[in-house]
């Protein structure tokens, strides 16, 4: 049984990672990942894309089962003036761009940091200065992400611990 949730080495081989292992580690790699993908019984994917990107190294069809993220069925909308964790963080009567997870190293958190700049220097000020910014959860890039806005002096920021997953919505 093989669980897939990215693809590596190509992953790796992307950000740049491997260090001593080079790119003919990453070639050396590959044959190997795609013969333990053909030998198993049953590869598990999260979509629809992964499952085809797991048949063109090799899987057929009838061996891969899609399992979506349990976020997708876990997590739904709940009205701002329900929400217990808005109420508890002071964020009520805001507007929140929100991400809850992980933020692994394939994540582009430059593309945010360009979105947080471009709004604090927008003319909708005022506008801009109801919105926060809310990062739930950890991983790799969270401190570069919290030490940025910091460096930025980024005021409408707010970064919180990994939530149990009946309080995420």
């Amino acid at each position: 049984m093989n669980w897939q949730q990215d693809v590596f080495p190509e992953v790796a081989e992307a950000l740049e990672l491997g260090g001593s292992l080079g790119r003919v580690g990453y070639v050396a790699l590959r044959p190997l990942r795609n013969w333990s993908l053909r030998r198993g019984r049953q590869t598990v994917v999260l979509g629809s894309r992964m499952a085809d990107v797991v048949t063109r190294l090799g899987v057929g069809r009838d061996r891969i089962a899609v399992i979506p993220n349990w976020a997708a069925d876990d997590i739904a909308p709940l009205a701002a003036e329900e929400n217990p964790l808005r109420q508890s963080w002071g964020l009520s009567h805001r507007l929140v761009v929100g991400y809850a997870g992980n933020l692994g190293r394939a994540h582009d958190i430059a593309t945010v940091l360009a979105a947080m700049r471009a709004l604090k220097a927008s003319p909708l000020d005022e506008q801009a200065a109801s919105i926060t910014f809310l990062f739930v959860g950890g991983g790799a890039l969270r401190a570069t992400l919290e030490a940025e806005t910091k460096r930025m002096e980024f005021a409408n920021v707010l970064f919180q611990d990994y939530q149990p997953r009946a309080q995420l919505s």
